[in-house]
Formats: structure tokens, C-alpha cells, sequence
């Protein structure tokens, strides 16, 4: 179970610019070090459809963006 401080911390990792967004590029990155750290050989079409899926779900306010809120509703979401 992921906890808010580790959420935190992972997310300010994966925002490269410190804009307090993780945008599409942040995220690219990020899909593609989950992938290789569970050694997954994901092509560029997969890291798409990865990027588009975690957006859909995640993106609640459709600014094609994941802002901190965003991201720690995660921990909200796994504790129920």
C-alpha cells in the first residue's frame, strides 16, 4: 500500500521541472523506468497507451496534466 509521503516523494521525482505537474513528456519518462524496472520491453505504441491510460483515469480535471491532488487521490483510492 503506498502511503502520502512515498506518493509525494515519487511524484516530485517525476516532475523533472518542478512545475508542480507531471505533464506527458514527465510522464513518458516515468511509464518507461516502470516498465524497465519490471523488465518490460515496451515499444514506443505501448508507453502511448500507458501515458493515455494513466491520464484517463488519473486527470480529473482534464487539463492533460496529474497534479499532486491528483496523484495522492492514489493512496485515497487503495486504503478503501
Amino acid at each position: 500500500m503506498c502511503d502520502v509521503e512515498s506518493l509525494t516523494k515519487i511524484f516530485k521525482e517525476f516532475d523533472t521541472d518542478s512545475s508542480g505537474q507531471i505533464d506527458i513528456k514527465e510522464l513518458k519518462g516515468m511509464v518507461k523506468v516502470y516498465f524497465e524496472t519490471i523488465g518490460i520491453q515496451a515499444d514506443a505504441a505501448m508507453i502511448k497507451d500507458t501515458v493515455y491510460d494513466l491520464l484517463k483515469n488519473l486527470d480529473d480535471d482534464g487539463d492533460g496534466t496529474i497534479s499532486l491532488d491528483e496523484w495522492l487521490q492514489l493512496a485515497k483510492d487503495n486504503k478503501n
